[in-house]
């Protein structure tokens, strides 16, 4: 960030500390916990977040998450072991394939 720049936290992981947060000069830091914030004021959600976001999705600023896939029956281990590590940024996602799912639906 630039000076006098603002930051906008909206995750609840690696939130600084208010003594990390002053340590940076010329810099605005706010936590904003979106699950409380969106259902008490909507108009401010949708007037401040989501058009912003939605601008900056249209001009190609904002991309998507990465979607990992693991295959239910062959990895299914390798995805929790990715989970595990803490690192992961994005979506994890078994896959399972018809022939898993037939025989479970059939009465």
């Amino acid at each position: 960030l630039g000076e006098r720049g603002r930051f906008e936290e909206i995750g609840k992981r690696g939130i600084w500390s208010q003594g990390r947060a002053r340590a940076i000069r010329h810099v605005a830091y706010d936590v904003r916990d979106m699950s409380a914030e969106a259902p008490m004021n909507p108009e401010w959600f949708q007037r401040s977040v989501l058009r912003v976001l939605a601008q900056r999705a249209s001009a190609e600023v904002v991309h998507s998450l990465p979607v990992y896939e693991f295959d239910i029956v062959h990895r299914v281990q390798d995805a929790f072991r990715f989970l595990a590590n803490g690192k992961n940024t994005g979506k994890v996602v078994l896959r399972m394939s018809c022939a898993h799912v037939a025989p479970a639906l059939q009465l």
